[in-house]
């Protein structure tokens, strides 16, 4: 298990930025485009998360985390970032993450709804959380370990199926963070 408390802790404050540069309006369809923007990259770079595992490429997870967290981090500035708005109208799910009822809370949180805001909140820094897991466990298998190990190692979990697709990994990514991001999230003041 990894500590979350600095995720959390820079996803609120990244939110509180949000509010002070985005108008009411914009403000809901930023954290929407976030969430899509942090999750995707998984979703598109699947073939090579696959390779990451089994071979031993580094020797300490700092570096593996690194490694591909800069090739996560160059997907989202040259193929996501330049297409964000195509993506949000054609990407429906990432891994076993659907997005639908996002979408209806995002366009009920721009009409003024206080409780939506907060659920889109939440789950912005749900789905930074969610990253964080994924890259330690994409970390692990460069350090040689079996998708399977790796999500055991990092989740505790032993109980899952054989990890074939991304919604294979994030199922028990998700219990975990969700234990983790209940525990140390706190909700922003109302917006509206």
């Amino acid at each position: 298990m990894i500590n979350l408390s600095n995720s959390v802790r820079d996803s609120i404050e990244m939110l509180n930025t949000y509010r002070n540069r985005y108008n009411s309006n914009e403000y809901s369809q930023k954290i929407y485009a976030n969430i899509v923007y942090n999750l995707l990259p998984f979703k598109l770079l699947w073939n090579e998360i696959e390779k990451c595992f089994g071979r031993k490429n580094y020797n300490n997870i700092d570096d593996a985390y690194l490694a591909f967290g800069n090739l996560y981090r160059e997907h989202q500035i040259m193929e996501i970032k330049p297409n964000i708005e195509i993506y949000l109208r054609d990407t429906h799910q990432i891994g076993s993450y659907d997005l639908y009822p996002l979408t209806i809370n995002t366009k009920k949180a721009s009409e003024g709804d206080n409780k939506k805001i907060e659920e889109i909140e939440y789950t912005y820094v749900f789905a930074v959380a969610v990253k964080e897991y994924l890259l330690y466990w994409i970390g692990l298998g460069l350090l040689g370990y079996t998708p399977n190990t790796a999500l055991q190692t990092l989740t505790g979990i032993t109980s899952f199926n054989k990890i074939t697709k991304l919604s294979d990994a994030m199922g028990p990514i998700t219990i975990i963070c969700s234990q983790d991001v209940e525990k140390l999230y706190k909700p922003l003041p109302n917006y509206w």
